[in-house]
């Protein structure tokens, strides 16, 4: 009796604890492509798109919307971070078919409030000698709208995206200082 409740104490406290580091970006099947057209898969970001640079807003391309998508949403994500992610940039209600955002331009879309505590796009900036950081940016077909505003947390998109997605298509970038 002993064993089995130290072994369901253990359980729970591996549960409490697995459920309070979220993962760092949402995940659903891989079937849509998403490509900046300035940086290769893995290769680090140019200086021009960080806080080193002119913090200027990475153009990107995406293809292969599922038909059955309603919304797209877009996250960049630095998995290396302390917390085991930073949102740098999330953008939601943009229209459910392949197309671009324009180098430093605004998105065809809603943009929430980074992890800097800003309203759109926030470029890596991260600590001095501290390796290199490597960006997740992923593309997300929703099977409904999100419900929030211009704004919202980066956070309530993660998890709304994490409820609604039907497909992802992902880069990696990296960089450091």
């Amino acid at each position: 009796m002993r064993r089995a409740l130290v072994t369901a104490a253990v359980l729970a406290s591996f549960v409490a604890c697995s459920s309070s580091h979220p993962v760092a970006v949402p995940s659903a099947p891989k079937t849509m492509e998403l490509a900046t057209p300035y940086v290769i898969n893995a290769a680090r970001l140019p200086r021009l798109y960080t806080c080193d640079g002119d913090n200027v807003s990475p153009a990107f391309q995406w293809v292969g919307v599922p038909a059955n998508a309603k919304e797209l949403a877009l996250l960049m994500v630095d998995r290396d971070s302390p917390g085991g992610r930073f949102v740098h940039w999330a953008v939601f209600g943009m229209p459910a078919q392949d197309g671009s955002i324009a180098l430093g331009k605004p998105p065809p879309g809603k943009q929430a409030r980074n992890d800097y505590g800003k309203v759109g796009y926030g470029g890596p900036c991260p600590p001095k000698r501290g390796g290199t950081h490597h960006y997740v940016v992923a593309i997300y077909a929703l099977s409904a709208p999100l419900t929030l505003h211009a704004g919202a947390s980066a956070d309530d998109v993660r998890r709304s995206i994490a409820a609604l997605a039907v497909a992802e298509g992902q880069t990696l970038v990296t960089y450091s200082r």
